[in-house]
């Protein structure tokens, strides 16, 4: 009990969160790409959303971030009113 190779993460946990941060990185990677595709058109970000410039360990800004799905839907909303 209390061993040290008790501790070491499995080969399945290690995958496991290989497959968590390649998923987050792509996540992110849309995100940044929808940014960049409102910003073309001319669609002014949610309020909340720090612009694309920010620092990112701006943690106070990133609380207040909509959700992707919450930007899309104001995306169509926009576009249909």
């Amino acid at each position: 009990m209390g061993n040290i190779s008790d501790m070491k993460p499995s080969d399945r946990q290690l995958r496991n969160m290989r497959f968590v941060e390649e998923r987050l990185e792509l996540l992110h990677t849309i995100r940044d790409m929808i940014d960049i595709e409102l910003d073309r058109r001319g669609i002014p970000q949610p309020l909340g959303c720090p612009p694309p410039s920010a620092p990112p360990g701006c943690n106070a800004q990133r609380q207040q971030r909509t959700t992707l799905w919450q930007r899309i839907l104001n995306f169509f909303n926009i576009h249909h009113s």
